[in-house]
């Protein structure tokens, strides 16, 4: 087969692996310095940033100075970034964070002027959700590029198919063969080794072409971009003449192949459902799922005080009381998406990675817990600086019943409700002196509209509150 082989210059970064965050921040850091300088290059056309974001928000963390030329690389197409803002694992995080993670990777790209990529980029991720087709179309992406999870049995042969979500909807997969996204890294510029290396691509990507558009995948994990690449391609060129060579994008291989398809005249094979298998093809690491489990837990209790509290809360601020609380909520997302690449959420990486995460989980907490303090004052009119100036004496409690399940539903509700005995002061100018003793008032529950609510009292203690 005759064929237009795409040679795309990539990375696969990994925010944190075997070194911490902090560590691959500093080599992304020299990476970027050099690669922006190399994009100057005319010869030198595009580079893949791995299908992620927030590498970009790691870089003008340390170099902000440099926002105008990040951004001027992405409006010309000359960097690829996005369209997910990390690498997720896709079966460990919720499907609500799936939409988060390609809602925060647009804005930040598009906050630097440019459009994120319009390709699923997945090369590394331990199998794939079957909503993923659909999530992907919802945001008008009509490609996915795949590894683990699917290839070596029977009907799972070649790189191009249809893949089917439960409701319908269809993506392109481009399913990368099985040595993954490394297969065309460091490529040589010597004929010789260029010749070998040649004969080594070619059998291991003509079986399973279907289409007469190749893809090579120039890079791996942490790779810097290879600066006499455009040598290597020359060099290949030479070598193959039968062969047309092109460095270019992902983006454009993408959209060659998708022009292919529609004038195709046979139908690509169908996949349905969730990709979980292909032990033949790539392993899937499916025992991650169990790995260090305190993660798991960890992740499920801060994805569910943002989806069932905070951002219910957060709406019902902003219907009551016109609040505007999505900054607020987009920071404790951030947050959280930062702890789930594959390689962090999975548990997977060394024990200092493990360690930073829980405290960035902490620290989602925290987040999560004040955002729905301050949604649930703003829902119910209360007002600190109203309450400090009136003073105690008109001080009264309240109780809201929240219901945090997507589903109607009663029940018994108990609540604690502060009836307040006397101020106590604190701190330096305390008053001093033992308070006046005062009888709790009765308590009198009434709903919104008057009417006494029935409850019963199941103790009462004293105690302090702030």
């Amino acid at each position: 087969m005759t064929a237009l082989v795409h040679v795309v210059a990539h990375t696969h970064w990994d925010r944190e692996w075997y070194h911490p965050a902090g560590r691959f921040q500093l080599r992304l850091l020299r990476l970027l310095d050099d690669l922006i300088e190399l994009l100057r290059r005319p010869d030198f056309p595009t580079f893949l940033l791995d299908g992620q974001a927030i590498a970009l928000d790691d870089y003008l963390a340390a170099r902000p100075e440099r926002a105008a030329d990040v951004g001027r690389l992405l409006r010309d197409g000359r960097l690829e970034a996005g369209p997910w803002y990390v690498l997720a694992d896709e079966f460990l995080v919720s499907a609500e964070a799936l939409v988060r993670n390609l809602l925060a990777g647009g804005r930040t790209v598009r906050r630097l002027g440019g459009r994120p990529m319009a390709v699923g980029y997945a090369p590394d991720a331990f199998g794939h959700s079957g909503a993923l087709p659909t999530i992907l179309r919802g945001f008008g992406i009509e490609v996915a590029v795949l590894w683990r999870g699917f290839g070596g049995e029977a009907g799972e042969e070649g790189d191009l198919f249809r893949w089917r979500g439960a409701d319908g909807a269809e993506v392109l997969m481009v399913h990368l063969p099985a040595p993954g996204y490394g297969y065309g890294a460091n490529l040589p510029c010597e004929p010789a080794a260029a010749g070998e290396r040649w004969r080594r691509l070619r059998a291991l990507l003509e079986p399973r072409a279907r289409a007469p558009h190749w893809l090579v995948l120039s890079g791996g994990d942490h790779h810097a971009a290879q600066p006499d690449l455009p040598e290597a391609v020359d060099a290949l060129r030479a070598l193959a003449p039968d062969f047309a060579f092109r460095q270019g994008s992902l983006e454009g291989y993408t959209d060659a192949v998708r022009l292919w398809v529609r004038g195709a005249p046979e139908t690509l094979p169908t996949v349905i459902g969730e990709l979980r298998g292909g032990v033949r093809h790539a392993w899937a690491l499916q025992g991650t799922h169990g790995s260090r489990l305190y993660l798991k837990q960890e992740n499920a209790a801060c994805q569910r005080l943002l989806e069932r509290y905070a951002e219910p809360l957060g709406a019902l601020a902003r219907a009551r009381a016109g609040a505007d609380l999505r900054a607020e909520l987009q920071v404790a997302w951030r947050t959280l998406l930062e702890n789930h690449p594959h390689d962090s959420i999975c548990g997977t990486s060394a024990d200092v990675v493990h360690r930073e995460m829980v405290t960035r989980f902490a620290r989602c907490r925290a987040q999560a817990v004040d955002l729905v303090a301050h949604a649930f004052d703003l829902a119910v009119g209360r007002d600190a600086a109203s309450a400090r100036a009136a003073g105690p004496d008109a001080w009264g409690p309240g109780v809201l019943v929240f219901n945090p399940s997507a589903a109607t539903g009663g029940g018994v509700v108990e609540a604690d409700v502060a009836l307040v005995l006397h101020p106590v002061s604190v701190g330096r100018g305390a008053v001093r002196g033992r308070p006046r003793r005062r009888r709790a008032p009765p308590l009198r529950l009434r709903g919104p509209g008057g009417d006494v609510l029935a409850h019963q009292e199941l103790g009462a203690r004293p105690g302090t509150d702030l």
